[in-house]
C-alpha cells in the first residue's frame, strides 16, 4: 500500500467518524429532513430545490462521512451533529 493509498484510508476512516469533512448546512438540512421521514420530493419541495439535488447532497454526504446509505448518514448526524 502506498502512502497516497494509507492517507486516502485514514481520510476515509476519520471521515466516518465525524472528523475530516464537514457537511454543508444544505447536506445537514437534507439529512435532517429525511430523518424526520419526508421523501425525496418532500425535501425538494421543502427546500426548494429538485428532487435531483437533493439526491446529489445525499450523495455527498454520504462520500464526506463514509456511509452508503441515509439510515448511516441521520445515525451519524445524531452522533457528530448536535443542535
Amino acid at each position: 500500500m502506498s502512502i497516497e493509498d494509507m492517507k486516502a484510508e485514514y481520510s476515509k476512516q476519520k471521515g466516518a467518524r465525524g472528523g475530516a469533512r464537514k457537511l454543508s448546512s444544505q447536506e445537514l438540512r437534507v439529512i435532517r429532513l429525511a430523518a424526520k421521514g419526508l421523501t425525496r420530493k418532500e425535501i425538494a419541495e421543502e427546500m426548494g430545490l429538485s428532487a435531483r439535488t437533493v439526491g446529489v447532497h445525499n450523495q455527498n454526504s454520504f462520500e464526506k462521512i463514509g456511509v452508503n446509505n441515509i439510515v448511516k448518514a441521520i445515525n451519524h448526524v445524531n452522533e457528530y451533529y448536535k443542535g
